[in-house]
């Protein structure tokens, strides 16, 4: 007996996909258990990237007592960026930890005058094709999810800042290219 052909496209495209799931990703941290099962950690969300500062008060704000905490073990993991490629391939970490600059650390204390500074990519990216661009957006949030907090045991990642001297080697740039995007959304025909 033969199957409708949409069913039996249904049925194969059921068993690729699968074939093609992702593993678990609670394994993703290697090295270490997850760093959340330790410590205090808080979730933020911001709706575009860009550069973000948390002070002292803002750490207040949402529950830690910084004077508590050794800011060389500030730790955050952002899931960021246009998202997941369309096509399968390896799982790698949703929320990668990210490299901050962390304001007066080398005192080993969180002190009023100290904060963080890190940066998260917006959820839009652009890809060139050396004629034009493709604009890919994330298509399951529309929200940036980031983990801050600490476990008082591992170190956090830092951006180094360059020295004054390599400063003054890195080449001048006098212009660039600025692109622009405006969507409004206002339009929805799927209802999604």
């Amino acid at each position: 007996m033969m199957l409708p052909f949409v069913f039996r496209l249904f049925i194969t495209s059921l068993f690729l996909f699968s074939a093609f799931m992702p593993v678990k990703l609670s394994a993703q941290f290697t090295g270490e258990k997850q760093p959340f099962e330790t410590g205090k950690w808080i979730q933020l969300q911001v709706n575009q990237g860009g550069f973000f500062k948390v002070g002292y008060q803002d750490l207040l704000k949402y529950g830690f007592n910084p004077a508590q905490i050794n800011p060389k073990t500030i730790r955050l993991f952002v899931s960021q960026g246009a998202g997941y490629p369309d096509l399968n391939g390896s799982v790698t970490s949703s929320a990668p930890e990210l490299a901050i600059y962390v304001h007066g650390e080398t005192d080993a204390t969180f002190d009023a005058n100290d904060y963080i500074v890190f940066y998260v990519e917006p959820l839009v990216a652009f890809e060139s094709d050396n004629v034009r661009f493709k604009r890919n957006r994330h298509q399951y949030s529309k929200n940036i999810t980031a983990y801050l907090g600490s476990n008082n045991q591992t170190l956090g990642k830092r951006i180094t800042l360059a020295s004054e001297a390599a400063a003054n080697d890195l080449p001048i740039i006098y212009g660039g290219c600025v692109m622009n995007l405006f969507e409004s959304d206002l339009l929805n025909p799927l209802e999604m």
